[in-house]
């Protein structure tokens, strides 16, 4: 036997659940009667929606982060400027 990185929990039969490794999708056929098992698919269009509906997001965090290194180097800058300011008038003689 294979020893799989992912385990899945069997719930199918409700008096034993079961760890597995194997994924069985079974059919769902509508009736009137509630089902206890749910089927999770994902068609190409859900696909092209969720990479669509990404792009904003990608845009925000590109601008976020180009912003927020901007602002660190902006502070270094002004740090260092206002250190080296203050140094300079200190090194200077004052005339009576």
């Amino acid at each position: 036997m294979v020893d799989s990185d992912i385990l899945l929990l069997d719930i199918s039969n409700n008096d034993e659940y079961t760890w597995t490794t194997i994924f069985e999708p079974s059919v769902q056929t509508k009736s009137s009667t509630p089902s206890t098992t749910t089927i999770i698919s994902v068609s190409s269009s859900q696909q092209s929606n969720t990479s669509s509906n990404n792009v904003p997001i990608v845009i925000g965090i590109t601008i976020g982060t180009f912003i927020s290194i901007s602002l660190v180097f902006g502070g270094v800058f002004l740090y260092r400027r206002n250190k080296n300011k203050q140094r300079h008038r200190k090194s200077l003689i004052p005339i009576n």
